[in-house]
């Protein structure tokens, strides 16, 4: 699910100081198996099933069924020490992203509820295990894979996107999440963040523009 929904498949990252490893802790337990039939095909060809398909069975959770239960925990490399994030994600919900920031001591871990509606970006401790809600955006419908796979982190600040105003444009926060601006308006939606024209657009509180790739959206 979280490859083919949220193109994810890296759920670990280091620090900035390459102390410490997050990770993120997938209990399928309770996910019920799904199986198709395999047959010898071409590429690649499967031998063993020249006369009889076999199967390939793994967990898979349809619509409406049990999720796999997601935990995130962070890993000493030097004392050893395994912690859990005290996270109080839903417990059908998702863990899209982890991303340590520039400080080794903040650990941004993205959630998203079952409808995928209801997004919260948290500040987590990886060694005390203590988790802050920075940011919490939400959509009638559903949020959209930028708002959480096209964040870009400062030492002091935040850049990510939302359709709160009906388009898709980009945020200033704080590192610990206070709103600073809205950085783009119109009747038009931002298809990528390219990054700050110069140092002085994060220095000043965003007084020259950022370089955005920007379109019409429907």
């Amino acid at each position: 699910v979280y490859e083919e929904e949220f193109s994810y498949n890296r759920a670990f990252d280091f620090s900035a100081d390459s102390k410490m490893i997050a990770y993120v802790r997938f209990d399928e337990s309770q996910v019920p198996m799904y199986s198709f039939p395999w047959y010898k095909g071409m590429a690649p060809e499967k031998t063993e099933y020249t006369t009889y398909p076999g199967s390939y069975d793994y967990k898979y959770p349809k619509a409406g069924v049990v999720n796999s239960k997601v935990s995130v925990h962070s890993f000493d490399i030097k004392s050893r020490v395994t912690r859990k994030m005290e996270l109080p994600v839903d417990s059908d919900g998702y863990v899209p992203r982890i991303k340590f920031t520039d400080d080794p001591e903040k650990l941004a871990i993205m959630t998203l509820n079952r409808h995928q509606n209801r997004f919260d970006l948290y500040m987590a401790n990886p060694r005390s295990a203590i988790c802050k809600v920075a940011i919490r955006d939400e959509a009638e419908q559903y949020i959209k894979e930028q708002a959480y796979s096209d964040i870009t982190f400062y030492p002091e600040h935040i850049v990510m996107m939302s359709e709160r105003d009906g388009y898709n444009h980009l945020y200033l926060y704080t590192i610990g999440g206070n709103l600073v601006k809205q950085i783009t308006k119109g009747e038009f939606g931002v298809k990528d963040f390219l990054g700050p024209e110069s140092k002085r657009f994060l220095l000043h509180q965003q007084r020259r523009k950022p370089l955005a790739h920007c379109g019409v959206q429907d």
